[in-house]
C-alpha cells in the first residue's frame, strides 16, 4: 500500500511539471505570478483587452528584439487610438532597438483623472482613471510578467492630455518611474479655469475641484525627473502651460535633478513636432537607464 501511494505521488509531481503555460490572450489572463527580482519579462508582444463596462479598454505590448533594458509606459492624447504614436512615429522600432519594452493603453477621452465625479459629463464617466491605469494595470503587468517592477528602469511618456498623464502619474509613483516626458501637455488647472476639458470632468465651478486632480499641487514633493518640451505654435494647449511648469520646477529647486525643458518655435500640437521628439526622449531615457 505504502509504494503504491509513493508511485501515485510520483506521477502527480511529473504531470505538474509538464502542465502548460497559459498563453497571453486578448482577454484578461492569469498566469504564473514572476519574482521582483526577474530582470527578463516573461511576455511577448500582445493585445490585452479590459472590460471596464461601457469602454473597452485595450492595451498593447511591443517587446523589445535587443537585449531588455526597460519599460516605457506610453501615454496618448485626448481621444487618440492607443496606436497613434505608433502609427504616426518611429516609437516602436527605435524603442526596440534600445531594449524597451512598450505598453501603450487606450484611455479614450481620460484626462488621466484619479477617479471619477457625480459632476462628470455623463458620456465621459466611463473612460479609465489614472487610479485603475496604475493599481490594476500596472501592478497586474508586474506580478504576471514581470513588467514595471520596482527598481527596474522605468518609464513614462505622453503627449498633449497624455503629458499630463505622464507628469502626474510619474511624480505620484516614484517608486515605479525613474524618468519621465510630456510633449505639448497641460497641466495645472488652478491657472487655466475655463478649460472645457477640466470643466467636463471636474465641474463648472473650480473651486469645488480637487487638489489632487491638479499635478502642481505637490510640487515641492517631486522626485521623478522629466523631459518636456511645447510648440510655440500649439494652438491646442498653450505654450502658457509649459511656462508655468517650467516656473514651478524653478521655484521648488528641482530643476537641477536632471529635468530638460524645450520649446520649438515653429511647432504646433501634432506629430510633426511629436514624431521628431521620440529619438531625444529616447535618448534621454537611456542616460537613467545607465545609471
Amino acid at each position: 500500500m505504502k509504494y503504491g501511494v509513493l508511485v501515485l505521488l510520483l506521477l502527480l509531481v511529473v504531470v505538474s511539471c509538464d502542465a502548460p503555460v497559459q498563453e497571453p490572450s486578448n482577454e484578461q489572463s492569469s498566469v504564473e505570478d514572476v519574482s521582483e527580482a526577474s530582470v527578463v519579462p516573461t511576455i511577448s508582444d500582445t493585445n490585452f483587452i479590459y472590460d471596464l463596462g461601457e469602454f473597452k479598454a485595450s492595451v498593447r505590448i511591443k517587446m523589445p528584439t535587443s537585449d531588455f533594458r526597460g519599460t516605457i509606459l506610453v501615454l496618448q492624447g485626448w481621444n487618440f487610438p492607443n496606436t497613434s504614436w505608433s502609427d504616426s512615429s518611429n516609437l516602436e522600432q527605435l524603442a526596440s532597438n534600445a531594449g524597451f519594452a512598450l505598453v501603450m493603453p487606450d484611455m479614450g477621452k481620460s484626462i488621466y483623472h484619479k477617479r471619477r465625479y457625480d459632476q462628470t459629463r455623463k458620456d465621459w464617466q466611463k473612460y479609465p482613471t489614472r487610479t485603475w491605469l496604475v493599481d490594476t494595470l500596472l501592478r497586474e503587468l508586474e506580478s504576471n510578467y514581470g513588467l514595471f517592477t520596482e527598481g527596474s528602469s522605468n518609464f513614462v511618456m505622453g503627449l498633449s492630455t497624455g503629458g499630463r498623464g505622464a507628469l502626474i502619474i510619474a511624480q505620484e509613483n516614484p517608486d515605479i518611474f525613474i524618468s519621465g516626458c510630456s510633449l505639448s501637455g497641460d497641466y495645472d488647472q488652478d491657472a487655466f479655469p475655463g478649460d472645457n476639458l477640466y470643466r467636463g470632468y471636474f465641474g463648472t465651478n473650480p473651486e469645488n475641484w480637487s487638489a489632487d486632480e491638479n499635478p502642481v499641487s505637490f510640487v515641492s514633493e517631486w522626485s521623478v525627473p522629466m523631459y518636456v518640451a511645447h510648440g510655440t505654435a500649439d494652438s491646442i494647449v498653450p505654450l502658457a502651460h509649459h511656462v508655468r511648469l517650467e516656473e514651478l520646477v524653478g521655484k521648488a529647486g528641482i530643476s537641477e535633478q536632471g529635468w530638460v525643458f524645450r520649446t520649438d518655435s515653429s511647432a504646433g500640437h501634432n506629430y510633426n513636432f511629436w514624431a521628431p521628439e521620440v529619438e531625444t526622449v529616447l535618448e534621454y531615457f537611456e542616460g537613467f537607464a545607465e545609471k
